[in-house]
């Protein structure tokens, strides 16, 4: 054995050493691990597949009340406090808002001038003047270019905003991303309860502390709420709440002497069961939030309550949010006459008001609620993430058992199995020697393949380990060209060492130039592709580069230890197409016809049977 051989020896014992630590490292290949020996995908570890649409609509309404607010505020500063009407168009109208002014021949140039500025700045469209200065008023219409870049921006905010909540759930090799324009699709391998996931995913978390409407003496809050509103909420006929606050519904208190101060009513929600009514205790609060979740330092879910024994969550304000609240607080201290209560509102529902007893320096607090442990934690992590900027609306969703994924992996054993045994037994049959080295260097491939998936955490799935026989393949075929092209300088008269060489070299461009196009190809997928195909993308990357390396390098390697020790290389005495003849470009038309008509048949065939048989991962649905 010469020192070049023994080089390449000593390359090849430390690259198997270092990928193939990490297979005795991690642990089983089972989908019921937390951390297997290679991570598994939603196809072979069971888990949801859900896809999620943002509400265009509904943020492109809710831009339209932002911008409502902010024109109104320059209309009371340009007429004084008045003069003017703003409303949302109707829903049978493109979406926009409706100006008028009480006196439009006295103010229209004024108003225009203020408009003009949100022109420039890019909010509206160009409106006609002279419609303002009529009594009909005037249209004002988003820009769309405006528009579509505030719905992309609060599309990529809501799918960072998704994947933190997905990582604070704690799923490991999670995919989460933007498809279609308006759909975020999030894959989590390992979980069980898809109604929890989509709980996390899509709520709100918008939190916000407003003043309630005081409670003075002799009109107390339940009593002016039970002469504005019904107990569904539904404003009273003549009824005007007053200005500056609204209407809004929460959790009626637990405590018997609390609840009978609260004006206790109904509220008709949507579940997954159908419409549901369930009591509420309705609050008068500020319209306008005093702190919002924005200021929120650091969030706990912990055990509190008056008695210790009650999950709650509770939650620190950053500098802003703390001088906010000692503002309000120390602002709305209680008097001999007035007592005011700051509301804690979750998602649009009060979940507590506690009375101001007194200024809050520190902005320290606590949301209580009847939290189990689950939903104190679930609250924790979805208010450190934030407030979604937009509405998400949950779309299909596919729930793979843990059961199916044992089967997957099963099935995929065997067919490797199967199929890399044919392959070995017919490399033995046709190379002799040759085919015992070629089936030492296949192993190696798919041992470095897994060693390479195993090290850097990377994803296995059904079609990964498609990818892996469809590997084992193209190994086959360089060892094939580099054994062929062996024989061809052994029967040219060349010496066995020499033909090895030769063999080698004469076999390398071939080799290359089938893998690299392979390459780019599993690259394009890799950066396209989405959750099982970029398992396949993946397994194929890896795969091409370890055929390169024991193809070129460890099979040459073995060969020449072999020839070292025992001065003789059986290749084999099959030889199928030593000296093939045929007139393929003879044959061509009769070669153009019969694919012509296999094609025609095959189009033809199509509608036939009602068209292509789409899988779950098409037409969504739950796969179980």
């Amino acid at each position: 054995m010469n020192s070049t051989d023994k080089r390449r020896l000593l390359v090849i014992l430390v690259v198997l050493a270092c990928f193939g630590l990490p297979l005795l490292i991690n642990g089983p290949l089972t989908p019921d691990e937390d951390t297997p020996m290679i991570p598994l995908g939603l196809d072979l570890r069971g888990g949801v597949d859900v896809q999620i649409s943002v509400d265009t609509d509904y943020q492109e309404r809710a831009l339209l009340d932002t911008l409502r607010f902010e024109i109104n505020t320059q209309l009371r500063s340009v007429l004084g406090g008045g003069g003017s009407t703003l409303r949302s168009t109707g829903e049978t109208e493109e979406p926009g808002l409706r100006l008028t002014l009480d006196n439009p021949g006295q103010d229209a140039n004024a108003v225009a001038e203020m408009l003009d500025g949100f022109v420039r700045r890019g909010d509206i469209q160009d409106f006609d003047r002279a419609a303002l200065a009529t009594s009909r008023g005037v249209v004002l219409r988003f820009n769309p270019t405006t528009l579509r870049s505030e719905v992309d921006e609060a599309i990529q905010q809501a799918s960072r905003i998704v994947k933190e909540r997905v990582d604070a759930l704690g799923v490991a090799q999670s995919d989460v991303r933007v498809e279609g324009g308006n759909r975020i699709r999030v894959q989590l391998p390992g979980q069980r309860d898809p109604s929890r996931v989509i709980n996390n995913l899509v709520r709100p978390a918008t939190l916000e502390f407003r003043l309630v409407y005081p409670d003075e003496a002799g009109a107390r809050m339940e009593s002016v709420l039970e002469q504005l509103i019904d107990r569904d909420g539904t404003v009273r006929p003549g009824a005007r709440i007053p200005d500056g606050w609204i209407v809004m519904p929460g959790l009626p208190d637990r405590d018997e002497r609390v609840r009978a101060t609260q004006f206790i009513g109904e509220q008709t929600i949507e579940t997954p069961r159908g419409p549901e009514t369930r009591e509420v205790a309705w609050y008068l609060v500020r319209a306008d939030a005093d702190v919002r979740g924005e200021h929120l330092r650091t969030v706990r879910a912990e055990a509190g309550g008056t008695f210790g024994n009650e999950m709650v969550v509770s939650f620190e304000l950053n500098s802003e949010g703390t001088r906010r609240f000692r503002d309000v607080t120390e602002a709305h201290a209680p008097t001999p006459t007035v007592e005011h209560r700051l509301a804690i509102v979750l998602e649009g529902t009060v979940r507590s008001a506690p009375r101001i007893a007194e200024a809050i320096p520190g902005g320290r607090g606590q949301i209580s609620g009847g939290f189990s442990f689950e939903e104190a934690r679930d609250l924790e992590n979805i208010l450190k993430t934030g407030a979604l900027p937009a509405r998400l609306v949950p779309g299909e969703m596919s729930v793979v058992g843990a059961s199916l994924g044992e089967d997957s992996i099963r099935s995929g054993i065997r067919a490797s199995l199967l199929g890399g045994v044919l392959v070995f037994a017919f490399m033995l049959w046709y190379y002799a020697t040759g085919g015992v080295i070629a089936v030492i260097s296949l192993i190696l491939n798919v041992f470095l393949v897994l060693g390479v998936l195993s090290m850097m955490r990377a994803t296995l799935t059904l079609p990964g380990i498609a990818g892996i026989i469809l590997t084992i393949g193209m190994a086959v075929d360089a060892n094939v060209l580099i054994y062929e092209r062996i024989r061809e300088e052994i029967r040219a008269g060349k010496s066995l060492r020499n033909a090895i060489g030769l063999g080698f070299d004469r076999a390398f461009s071939a080799i290359m130039d089938a893998n690299v196009t392979t390459l780019v190809t599993s690259l394009v997928l890799l950066q396209f592709g989405f959750g099982p195909i970029r398992g396949f993308a993946l397994t194929m990357t890896f795969g091409i580069f370890a055929t390169l390396f024991t193809g070129l390098f460890v099979t040459q390697a073995l060969l020449g230890v072999f020839f070292s020790l025992h001065e003789r290389l059986n290749l084999g005495a099959v030889q199928w197409f030593r000296d093939p003849h045929f007139n393929w470009v003879g044959s061509r038309w009769p070669a153009y016809i019969v694919s012509l008509v296999l094609i025609a048949a095959s189009i033809g065939h199509v509608p036939l049977i009602g068209g292509p048989r789409l899988g779950v991962d098409f037409t969504g649905g739950v796969q179980t």
